[in-house]
């Protein structure tokens, strides 16, 4: 028996699924409903109102400022409150089924199936009837790849409902002049306007602003590179690429090893920059290679957008983070450090800005608000959440290439009404899109230094996999941490027997 449970940030919320026990769409599970059009999709449920969810309708769309995201908005009801998931299966516009996904994490993209999570709680009213959406970023090319998709809703207990077909649209291209949705769900504006103002209309497009440049020294330097921080305003969120100039004190070139050969290959790079959120604020960060402060002095930047314009040319010097003391303010994106044993964190979730906070403090109230899950025999659950925010843990010393620290983390408490011959936990599942560290610790409120077990890249990957032998009855607090600044959505499998 196999179980989804979907942790979203710090609020988490327990779904599970038991993905064995019930075919992917379009095998034995597969319903009589199926539908096509503008996006939208009908479905039939199925007869047993009680054990499965029902599908009432679906939309799948290419959202974003290039297209390249997949939103899929499906509604239904479903009167056990717990739908779950999504299983998908991407087709071409021939009906042929589109291989886009790496189910066994070997590198290869062996299928055109997957479940796929909620991206958070479905949204239920008194009538029983939800709502909910599933984002896949970095998506396949519409029409071009993808054209349609067979889905059906998964529950708690791993019903399945009707599968259905929806087709695949892209938003309207507006004009300028025309009212816009700024999260370019609804629409997009068309080639060389962008979407800005109050209200939000097509304009013609503007170069993006630099406004913040910073090159870092590290806290050690024998185990971490300078780091090279940069945030701006791009009123048309297309900013695409930093230009980015190494040089020395004087602001001569420094010509840099890039591929290791040890031959100088250039003293300019480009840095991509992901500017797709839905807001004209962009920001990135590049940790830089070990040493390099002591050839390179200076970084100059340059922004460009998809249309080619250029922003002004901003040059940085290398400094030290300022340190701010317990209640300043101070920058979530690390342009400023906290005290000693303090981290920048949002006091509540309604805060716009991050002060200097206890990591005691912050530690204990997340511990608090956690949600545990319970484990009561033998048995198999995948864990879907996302790695983000302030760092409260750090990897214990020995377990990670140059022990590095300050890296976003979430932490998921088990609790085992009984005792466990072995507790295998990995991160090596379809769900992880990043680097992940893992350890386990014996009570949530410690420190990564009291892990019982930890571990990071496995033998073929960067997922990690720890096992705990003899495992007495008790909450343990699982942590999984990044490697990069980052973070991002992860799948934990946790076997118990």
């Amino acid at each position: 028996m196999r179980s989804i449970i979907t942790f979203p940030l710090i609020l988490i919320t327990v779904l599970a699924s038991l993905v064995s026990c019930t075919p992917p769409p379009g095998d034995e599970g597969e319903g009589e409903g199926e539908g096509e059009g503008e996006g939208e999709g009908e479905g039939e449920g199925e007869e047993d109102l009680e054990a499965a969810p029902i599908l009432t309708s679906a939309r799948a769309r290419a959202v974003g400022r290039r297209a390249d995201k997949l939103r899929i908005d499906v509604v239904g009801i479903d009167l056990q409150d717990d739908a779950a998931a999504l299983d998908v299966r991407f087709l071409t516009a021939e009906g042929s089924e589109l291989l886009w996904f790496d189910n066994d994490i070997d590198g290869v993209l062996e299928s055109g199936r997957s479940v796929v999570a909620f991206d958070a709680a479905a949204v239920v009213d008194t009538a029983h009837g939800y709502a909910a959406v599933v984002t896949i970023s970095d998506a396949p090319l519409v029409p071009q790849q993808l054209a349609r998709i067979e889905l059906a809703v998964r529950d708690a207990a791993g019903h399945l409902s009707t599968t259905i077909t929806v087709a695949v649209v892209l938003p309207p291209e507006v004009g300028a002049g025309v009212a816009c949705d700024v999260r370019f769900v609804d629409d997009r504006c068309g080639s060389g306007l962008g979407c800005k103002g109050t209200p939000a209309v097509c304009a013609e497009p503007e170069a993006p602003v630099l406004s913040r440049l910073a090159y870092l020294l590290p806290d050690n330097a024998d185990v971490d590179g300078p780091r090279l921080l940069a945030e701006g305003v791009d009123a048309d969120q297309d900013v695409v690429v930093l230009h980015l100039e190494m040089l020395d004190a004087a602001g001569a070139p420094v010509v840099l090893d890039l591929d290791g050969d040890e031959i100088g290959d250039a003293s300019t790079f480009d840095l991509e920059v992901n500017d797709d959120d839905g807001g004209a604020g962009f920001f990135t960060s590049l940790e830089m290679g070990l040493f390099l402060q002591d050839r390179v002095q200076q970084i100059a930047a340059t922004p460009e957008d998809a249309g080619g314009r250029l922003g002004a040319r901003v040059v940085t010097t290398m400094a030290t983070a300022t340190v701010r003391s317990p209640g300043q303010a101070c920058s979530e994106r690390g342009f400023d450090a906290c005290r000693a044993g303090n981290v920048c964190a949002r006091p509540s979730s309604t805060s716009s800005s991050g002060i200097c906070q206890a990591v005691a403090t912050l530690r204990t109230a997340n511990c608090r608000e956690a949600a545990v899950v319970e484990i009561a025999g033998p048995g198999s659950f995948d864990i879907v959440g996302d790695v983000a925010g302030p760092s409260l843990w750090d990897v214990p010393t020995g377990c990670s290439p140059n022990d590095l620290r300050g890296r976003p983390e979430t932490v998921v408490q088990v609790h085992l009404t009984r005792d466990m011959a072995s507790l295998t936990i990995t991160t090596q599942t379809p769900h992880t899109t990043f680097d992940t560290i893992l350890y386990v610790l014996p009570a949530c409120s410690v420190d990564g230094e009291a892990a019982l077990v930890c571990a990071d890249d496995g033998e073929q990957s960067t997922a990690s996999s720890v096992t705990l032998t003899g495992v007495a009855a008790g909450t343990y607090s699982i942590v999984v941490d990044s490697y990069g600044l980052d973070g991002g959505r992860f799948g934990l499998a946790v076997t118990a027997e």
